[in-house]
């Protein structure tokens, strides 16, 4: 290598090297992926390594970053919505700030330095670089905020066909970028445009899908929102007709109470009938068939559905009577302890609704097909932490622990294990919050807890 090229190159990889880690911001800042620091130097490693090679093979770094990117969203993003929804984590970021810097270097910076764009002087292009770089996140982030826009709320979308319909539009859009720059590089490379062509098309594209941006981000957000709301519709239509089944067993553990406050008025009128007439075998027959009704009585379900007062929130409150009503019409043996009043975990309380609906749903479903049929519910306060505990007897002796949360693995068939990979994708949002399950012969238990011990 001449001796004068070599401070070029140096300035390339120190350009490229902060290139890296600014699109590696922007794809953290838009997935809320926390990328360990060994595979975030590999990355730049492999970018900058492999720039020179790749951009003299058809110009393929562009492809280099988004696979990069995308090696990243799956290793690392939790992302269960499968390949549209890792190719956007990855087209995203990188045509983002191929955009904005572009938008800077040819109508902003070019006012100022008319050959920005040709230079080849090391301390004008880490002049550049570090003005694009900055700019690409200072634009990005005024963007999301002034359009309010929540990316995070994308991956909590678990209807996998809603997410391609939201994000398909967007990511045939910056693939369509991605694919003009593409062939502007390589048809001006093989002679087919001139070289004043070639820049003039990357200059007015950039230009067009600046404006456009905010356009296709807006629209991206609308659908986000859109889909939303109308979970969130959907949810409060279930609390309420969740409150009603709540209430109308209220009702009904009200009418039996009357019901045996009537009864056992009757029966004490029969005992001091019996005891005034010295007729001890009336009385102890009655005695037992009393006592015998009042167990059952006392035991019935309403009376654990009724221990639901104590929980404060609404929305919780009713999520657990749907379900156990819904287990005790399975015939399953229900017990709920509940020992004061008690709210919500430190959860979002979407996030811990999904959370309780699936961990029921999978205790009714075990316990049903066991030959107990019993569920056992206790949601209380420790110390700092609130626990939830479910318990449910269950017809298999032996369960694999180590694959339960994997995606498509359960001990009720194959591909039918998506319930629990869903609860672990949730609480790896919440740091805070424990999930351990155990087994014994016929038994099932899941304890969360959420918060620190003391």
């Amino acid at each position: 290598m001449p001796d004068n090229m070599l401070p070029i190159v140096l300035s390339y990889s120190i350009s490229r090297a902060a290139i890296l880690m600014t699109i590696l911001i922007i794809f953290e800042r838009i997935t809320h992926i926390k990328t360990p620091a060994k595979y975030r130097f590999g990355v730049l490693s492999i970018g900058v390594v492999g720039y020179f090679p790749a951009r003299m093979l058809l110009y393929s770094d562009y492809l280099m970053d988004i696979s990069l990117l995308y090696f990243l969203a799956v290793k690392f993003g939790n992302l269960s919505k499968g390949a549209w929804l890792r190719w956007f984590c990855a087209l995203y970021p990188k045509v983002i700030f191929d955009i904005l810097t572009r938008f800077l270097v040819f109508n902003i910076f070019n006012i100022f330095y008319p050959d920005i764009a040709s230079s080849n002087s090391g301390l004008a292009i880490n002049l550049i670089t570090c003005l694009q770089c900055l700019g690409a996140i200072f634009i990005n982030e005024v963007i999301i905020r002034v359009m309010k826009v929540d990316f995070k709320s994308l991956f909590k979308i678990t209807d996998q066909s809603v997410t391609i319909s939201i994000i398909k539009p967007t990511i045939m859009t910056l693939s369509l970028y991605s694919l003009i720059q593409w062939l502007s590089y390589n048809l001006s490379y093989l002679g087919l445009i001139s070289e004043e062509s070639a820049m003039d098309i990357r200059k007015y594209l950039s230009l067009v899908f600046m404006i456009s941006v905010p356009v296709f981000i807006a629209s991206l957000n609308q659908k986000m929102t859109s889909h939303l709301e109308l979970v969130l519709l959907k949810q409060k239509e279930k609390e309420l007709r969740y409150l009603t089944n709540y209430s109308h067993e209220i009702e009904h553990l009200y009418r039996d109470i009357r019901s045996f406050r009537h009864d056992y008025a009757n029966v004490l009128a029969s005992l001091r009938y019996g005891i005034e007439h010295n007729d001890m075998a009336s009385v102890r027959q009655i005695f037992e068939e009393v006592t015998a009704g009042s167990v059952r009585f006392l035991q019935s379900d309403h009376f654990e559905i009724g221990n639901l007062s104590l929980i404060r929130d609404d929305t919780i409150k009713s999520i657990f009577a749907a379900k156990l009503s819904q287990a005790a019409e399975y015939g399953i043996q229900v017990k709920v302890e509940i020992p004061e009043e008690i709210g919500s975990p430190n959860l979002a309380l979407l996030d811990f609704i999904r959370l309780l609906s699936i961990l029921l749903d999978n205790a009714i479903e075990g316990a049903v097909e066991s030959n107990d049929r019993e569920l056992q519910v206790s949601y209380f306060k420790h110390q700092r932490q609130t626990v939830l505990i479910i318990a449910n007897s269950m017809s298999h002796q032996d369960i694999n622990l180590a694959g339960l949360y994997e995606r498509g693995n359960s001990s009720k068939g194959l591909d039918r294990g998506w319930g629990l990979a869903n609860v672990r994708e949730i609480l790896s949002s919440y740091p805070h919050t424990n999930l351990k399950t155990s087994t014994r012969p016929g038994r099932f238990q899941q304890n969360f807890r959420d918060g620190v011990s003391l």
